[in-house]
């Protein structure tokens, strides 16, 4: 199994700590092509990692990343391969009818309606791109052997049917495995963690913070990438523009921020903070965020509304917050919360993979 994809890092928390390390466990030989600052091939836990020097979202490097796939391709010979953005969804067709190749397309997100409410793309092509990938993802079911979505919320958009399955976003094996507490931080502290954008909620928890410091004085944490400069540079100047910048750190930034070291910092955290944004292509998503924080027992702040707030009505997942709320009552309520032991029921489960590769090999 070769996984292939173009903007995310190689040690993806969903492509390499969930899909290829499930498939390995359950027997394959797997590689995975992707973003990684290494010079040549390299082992990673025995799988294979091929890396692709990081490049921005805009730069020209992406027109020619699919003729390096092919080529990879050819060299290697794989029986299956797991594309994981739609547009190598013309060279997964290519690949397959050239070399019989099983084709797994992982779809991490509505791109349909990301697209439409991408911040990066102009206005005036939002509409036609979004359309444009909607229906090469729908001409692609024809070749494709598995489809699998991260969210119940997008389950099956594309009508794919018998070939179609749901691989959520839950924490990965590695979460409960436990190493040594970070020793850079004052604890407690409140942290927010994973991908860098204003839509993800990273200012919402700055603003948040800067309101609850006064009460409690814990610093917070911001762990995360983000590929995009332009954002990269508002974030530096909001931290710089905080009254309280001496207390808040920033650990990424533009460079990718490993699996372990980003559990270790959610493990030993006060609080997580997760204001996602009511945008549309959001407003139904679970984050991984959200069962990591349920797995290691730590509570989450989160908003109280929508799919967010059933969910935190339904499992000990921390405090659900509105617009209005104060920070006192916000601070008394996680004074409250009940840390639960680790939960491994909200951690990554095989079985689902094992599904999608019965599915690719037609067993009986």
């Amino acid at each position: 199994m070769l996984h292939l994809s173009v903007l995310n890092p190689a040690l993806h928390t969903r492509i390499y700590h969930k899909l290829a390390r499930s498939q390995q466990r359950l027997g394959w030989k797997v590689s995975i092509a992707a973003q990684h600052e290494a010079e040549a091939p390299f082992d990673q836990e025995g799988i294979t990692i091929y890396p692709i020097r990081p490049f921005h979202r805009l730069s020209l490097k992406r027109l020619s990343i699919r003729s390096r796939f092919y080529q990879l391709v050819r060299e290697l010979k794989p029986d299956a391969i797991t594309v994981h953005a739609p547009e190598l969804l013309p060279l997964a067709d290519r690949i397959h009818q050239r070399f019989g190749t099983k084709v797994w397309y992982d779809m991490h997100e509505d791109y349909q309606l990301d697209i439409l409410h991408a911040r990066h793309f102009p206005g005036w092509l939002r509409g036609p791109l979004s359309r444009g990938v909607r229906k090469t993802e729908k001409q692609s079911l024809s070749f494709l052997d598995v489809v699998s979505y991260a969210e119940e919320s997008y389950h099956d958009v594309l009508g794919a049917g018998g070939k179609a399955l749901i691989l959520p976003n839950l924490a990965p094996q590695e979460l409960l495995t436990p190493i040594a507490s970070p020793s850079s931080f004052p604890q407690p502290y409140f942290l927010f963690s994973g991908t860098l954008a204003e839509e993800r909620g990273v200012f919402a928890a700055i603003d948040l913070w800067e309101r609850l410091f006064p009460l409690c004085r814990h610093p917070l944490v911001i762990g995360g990438q983000s590929s995009r400069q332009v954002f990269l540079d508002e974030l530096q100047n909001r931290i710089k523009a905080s009254v309280h910048s001496e207390h808040l750190t920033l650990i990424g930034g533009d460079r990718y921020v490993p699996y372990e070291e980003m559990v270790q910092l959610i493990r030993h955290s006060k609080a997580g903070i997760g204001l996602y944004q009511p945008l549309p292509h959001l407003i139904g998503k679970l984050p991984t965020k959200f069962y990591e924080h349920l797995a290691l027992g730590v509570p989450l702040i989160y908003p109280d509304l929508g799919e967010w707030a059933r969910f935190g009505q339904r499992h000990p997942l921390g405090v659900g917050i509105t617009e209005g709320d104060q920070p006192e009552k916000i601070l008394a309520r996680l004074a409250e919360f009940q840390a639960a032991e680790e939960r491994e029921e909200y951690v990554w489960r095989e079985e689902m993979v094992k599904k999608g590769l019965e599915k690719m090999v037609r067993l009986p």
